[in-house]
C-alpha cells in the first residue's frame, strides 16, 4: 500500500530542502549505462516477502549526507547494511518533495522516502515516480567522465 507522506513520526528535525541524501545501488543494473544516474529500478519499494520480512514498509532507504560520509555509503557501512555497493547517487530533498513525497530521517545515518506506492499495487504511479526519481539522481560514485 502507498504511504502517506509524513506518515512516520521522527525524533529528528525535518531535513532541509537544500539537503542531500544518498541512494545506494545494490545491483549493477541500477546504474544507468548512458548517463551518470541510477535507473528507475533503484526507486521501487520492495514489498514484504513473508511475515518476517518487512520489505520497504517504512519507505525507500536513503542516507542523509550531513551524517553519512561518501566512504560510509560506498562501503555499505562496512558491510553492515550491504555487502556490495555498485554505486552511490545523491538526491536533493526539496526535489523529492516536489514530487509529493517526503524524506523522513529516522536514525542518525538513515532516512526514508515516503509516499511511494508498491509496484505490485499501482504500477503506473510506481513507474512514473521511479522514473522521476531516477532523472533527479546524480551518480557520485563510481565517477564517470
Amino acid at each position: 500500500m502507498s504511504q502517506e507522506p509524513n506518515a512516520s513520526v521522527s525524533n529528528y528535525p525535518p531535513l532541509p530542502c537544500n539537503g542531500l541524501v544518498y541512494r545506494l545501488a545494490r545491483k549493477k543494473d541500477w546504474l544507468d549505462p548512458d548517463r551518470p544516474k541510477l535507473t528507475p529500478a533503484a526507486f521501487f519499494r520492495r514489498p514484504p516477502r513473508d511475515e518476517h520480512d518487512r520489505g520497504d514498509e517504512d519507505g525507500l532507504s536513503v542516507n542523509p549526507t550531513h551524517s553519512c560520509s561518501l566512504e560510509d555509503a560506498k562501503s555499505g557501512f562496512n558491510g553492515a547494511v550491504l555487502k556490495k555497493v555498485h554505486g552511490v547517487a545523491t538526491l536533493h530533498v526539496g526535489w523529492v518533495r516536489d514530487l509529493g513525497l517526503e524524506v523522513v530521517q529516522d536514525e542518525e545515518q538513515h532516512a526514508a522516502i515516503q509516499g511511494l506506492p508498491y509496484h505490485t499495487e499501482n504500477p503506473a504511479d510506481a513507474n512514473r515516480i521511479a522514473g522521476a526519481l531516477a532523472d533527479l539522481s546524480r551518480l557520485v560514485w563510481p565517477e564517470r567522465e
